[in-house]
C-alpha cells in the first residue's frame, strides 16, 4: 500500500472501515460456496404454498359469510 493511501486511511477512519467492508463483500462474492441458495428457495417455496392455501381458506370463509350474511330476513315487524 502505498504512503498517501496508508495516511489517507489513518486521517479518516470512515474510508478504512468502508474499506473493510468492501474487501469482506468482495471476499464473500468470491466464494465458491453455491449451496445457501437451494435452503432460500425451499423457504420460498413454503411460503408461496402457506399463502395459496390461507388466501384459499380466506376466500371460502369469506364466500360462507356474505352467503348466511345475505339470507338473513332485515325486515322488522
Amino acid at each position: 500500500m502505498s504512503r498517501l493511501r496508508t495516511a489517507l486511511l489513518m486521517a479518516t477512519p470512515e474510508l478504512a472501515v468502508l474499506r473493510t467492508y468492501h474487501r469482506a463483500a468482495r471476499l464473500r462474492a468470491r466464494r465458491t460456496d453455491t449451496d445457501r441458495g437451494e435452503m432460500a428457495m425451499g423457504w420460498v417455496l413454503v411460503a408461496a404454498i402457506t399463502i395459496t392455501i390461507v388466501l384459499a381458506v380466506g376466500a371460502i370463509l369469506l364466500a360462507k359469510m356474505q352467503t348466511k350474511a345475505n339470507s338473513l330476513d332485515l325486515t322488522t315487524p
